[in-house]
């Protein structure tokens, strides 16, 4: 005699109401609808505040029962997908969906046909697969924290635009895309550069015990230095989109263990403009444009320094934070990420 076991499954929908001026709200009455037709166990829960998301679906996580899984899911961006990462990372029997409502909505475009994102039933038939994300640690003056990041780091230029189009946003009748569109604008006719320091730690992978002081700088500086000068912009990703779309990182892949860095060294405005059109499809790398200003390496590690006396602006998955320096690790299928399917 077989007994067939089946495990419970307990569904949560997180609706980040900040995200896309509000369209996560839209999905309640989907939601409840179609949950109920497959009979499933659900909650949905609205957040409140910032990081309200990572608080309740690290309680949701610690709750479960052990013949019990969980699929959590947040309606929101990337941004609420990095909250909700971050709550549960590290337990077992979780697996993590996004239903696209924000402004860029770019780890999604790592899959094939992203369109099935917006299906919640194809979200209730999908199965998971394991993907990678990127553990780091940020510092500021005398505070560290450590993190995980699911998608892209940016610093730079692509920082700057993420400020600029969250202030604009603000403002009435200026809609996510647009406020992205005025915030380039904006940033490239300031045209600041960076003086940055990438270097791949030494010891590799593992804990963060390796800070760089000036001695051990100098001594390992020109055997794991990645980059060192002025530069434009610098992409970190573990997927290739940011910005709602750009391809910054064409060779990136989600579950290959590595993270892809590119740098763009600082350069004329000309060339911005010129490389611009490559760069937001992911050809510019097969440009002699591109071959002349980008710095491309893959890596499972790294720290980035400010050369100068001002902090780094950082868009983590698309939230800003800032910090004197920060360094990664990767942490490959450290996390289940539910593909959507018909």
């Amino acid at each position: 005699l077989y007994v067939r076991y089946y495990m419970r499954k307990k569904y949560y929908f997180i609706l980040n109401p900040a995200a896309g001026q509000g369209k996560a709200l839209d999905l309640r009455d989907s939601i409840e609808e179609i949950a109920k037709k497959a009979n499933l166990d659900f909650e949905i829960y609205e957040t409140k505040e910032e990081l309200d998301g990572q608080v309740i679906t690290g309680d949701f996580a610690k709750l479960k029962d052990d013949d019990c899984s969980i699929r959590i899911y947040a309606c929101g961006g990337d941004g609420t997908l990095n909250e909700i990462i971050n709550g549960v990372i590290g337990f077992d029997n979780v697996e993590i969906g996004i239903i696209p409502t924000g402004t860029g909505n770019d780890f999604i475009r790592n899959f094939a046909r992203e369109e099935l994102f917006n299906d919640i039933k194809a979200q209730i038939n999908g199965d998971s697969i394991e993907v990678d994300t990127i553990r780091y640690r940020y510092y500021k003056n005398d505070y560290s924290q450590e993190r995980y990041c699911i998608n892209m780091f940016n610093i730079g230029f692509d920082s700057t635009v993420v400020e600029k189009a969250g202030n604009l946003k603000k403002l009435p009748g200026i809609s996510g895309n647009f406020a992205y569109t005025l915030g380039v604008a904006g940033t490239l006719l300031e045209k600041k550069a960076i003086d940055i320091a990438v270097v791949r730690k030494s010891k590799g992978k593992g804990d963060f015990n390796e800070i760089v002081d000036d001695s051990n700088h100098a001594k390992n500086y020109e055997k794991h230095v990645l980059f060192d000068g002025k530069a434009l912009l610098t992409a970190i990703g573990n997927g290739c989109f940011c910005g709602g779309g750009i391809k910054a990182l064409p060779k990136a892949s989600c579950t290959d263990g590595l993270m892809d860095v590119g740098i763009v060294k600082n350069c004329k405005r000309r060339e911005v403009a010129q490389l611009f059109g490559k760069y937001k499809k992911g050809e510019h790398l097969n440009t002699k444009l591109g071959k002349k200003l980008v710095t491309y390496v893959q890596t499972d590690n790294l720290i980035i320094k400010s050369n100068g006396m001002g902090d780094l602006l950082v868009s983590v998955d698309g939230e800003l934070e800032r910090a004197d320096w920060l360094e990664a690790v990767m942490e490959p299928k450290s996390i289940k990420f539910i593909v959507p399917k018909r």
